[in-house]
């Protein structure tokens, strides 16, 4: 269904991308002023997040940009998702993707204090995969400015003791889902317009990403950076009214279990459909989520922000660093146990816990087993799908097709 063309907050000229195209010269100066730039905010309370703003929205030849490593080490089943991964989120000589990037770059950089009068990142008809391509653009692009020993991301996280130390200020990303009636005289501040006879509103599902933690030292009075960042998940963000998959009250299986088994009469097929929705636009039109109540279909938007796109972008760094680790294509196993969902080969708790490829606790310090648990569901697959070629490069890309369609 064609949904009409929406203005975003990108239109602003100062929010646009810089489209040159910077030489081996001025990436070198570029490092220079990134390299301050953290040194001041560092040593000096210095917040002038401009200069990180202009940096990071420059458009770099690819050249300059890291390329993915790759040691040898995997399997051929391994090194097929590796590679389809690699060639599916990479968008770089597609515009839309910096233009994506230097909005997230400009709400992303920004005082904590800020946050209820931010702009949001407008995702109508944005496609996920091209979101997940920006954030990869952004992590080539940390590690590109910074030391190879010492990547930092230079956001303005506090310095208090709680969990949010550790992340920046709230990223509001907006996502649009139908309703049948028009909206009460209650809801009128909501965003509702008319399409074919169906009314869309937004929600805005809050994100933040993880930076380095800065804290006061008692005895200089100055801020210091510790970097409790990997590497290897530079791109680490959570969804910040969502709980944990297993907690049994709140938890991402037990809301989406209600949903499927309350509000889709445990029809599997219907769920796949609107996560493939999803992925697609950023625009829930299923006739199933028309009646859901607002605090349901809210709930359901931030776990396929959370499941979607934020758990295949935090891990796209490692491609870029040396060592196999993380380099297993996570987001083409994920893909295929959705396909084993759709058919009714595994149920939704077989999908999050049974085979978690992302919702495993401490997931960082465990990387054999989520190997493991990549090559369990191959094996699956391979007995469902019995002319799969697991160990060729196109099977993994239609296997991402298949979720995320073919738009960039």
């Amino acid at each position: 269904m064609a949904l009409p063309v929406r203005p975003c907050d990108a239109a602003s000229p100062s929010l646009g991308m810089d489209d040159s195209v910077y030489s081996v010269s001025a990436v070198d100066a570029a490092k220079r002023e990134w390299s301050e730039y953290l040194r001041r905010r560092r040593e000096e309370r210095y917040h002038h997040f401009n200069t990180a703003r202009v940096v990071l929205r420059r458009r770099f030849a690819e050249k300059e940009l890291p390329s993915p490593k790759f040691s040898g080490t995997l399997t051929d089943r391994e090194r097929a998702r590796y590679e389809a991964e690699i060639k599916f989120f990479d968008c770089s000589q597609h515009e839309s993707v910096e233009y994506l990037l230097s909005r997230i770059v400009y709400q992303r950089y920004r005082f904590k204090a800020q946050e209820k009068r931010a702009r949001y990142l407008d995702l109508f008809e944005v496609p996920a995969r091209r979101l997940i391509a920006a954030e990869r653009l952004f992590q080539q692009k940390l590690i590109m400015l910074s030391e190879a020993n010492n990547i930092l991301v230079g956001l303005h996280v506090g310095s208090s003791s709680d969990r949010d130390s550790l992340f920046g200020p709230v990223e509001n990303c907006r996502v649009y889902h139908a309703r049948d009636v028009p909206p009460i005289a209650e809801l009128s501040h909501l965003h509702c317009t008319n399409v074919n006879g169906m009314y869309l509103e937004h929600s805005d599902c809050q994100v933040s990403h993880r930076s380095e933690l800065v804290q006061v030292n008692a005895y200089t009075d100055r801020l210091e950076c510790k970097n409790t960042l990997q590497p290897n998940r530079l791109g680490r963000k959570y969804v910040r009214c969502l709980g944990s998959y297993r907690d049994p009250v709140k938890g991402i299986v037990t809301q989406l279990e209600d949903i499927l088994q309350n509000d889709l009469n445990g029809n599997q097929s219907e769920l796949v459909k609107i996560f493939r929705e999803f992925c697609s636009s950023h625009c829930v039109l299923n006739e199933s989520v028309r009646s859901m109540s607002r605090t349901k279909k809210e709930s359901l938007i931030n776990i396929c922000c959370l499941i979607l796109e934020c758990e295949q972008s935090q891990w796209q760094s490692a491609l870029f660093l040396e060592g196999d680790e993380w380099k297993i294509g996570m987001p083409v196993s994920f893909a295929r146990l959705i396909r084993l969902f759709e058919g009714g080969h595994i149920t939704l708790k077989d999908l999050f816990l049974k085979y978690p490829v992302y919702s495993f606790i401490n997931l960082i310090d465990n990387f054999a087993q989520i190997r493991a648990i990549c090559e369990e569901i191959d094996t699956l697959y391979q007995t469902v799908f019995t002319d799969a070629r697991l160990n060729v490069v196109d099977q993994a890309l239609e296997d991402l097709s298949f979720l995320y369609g073919g738009q960039r």
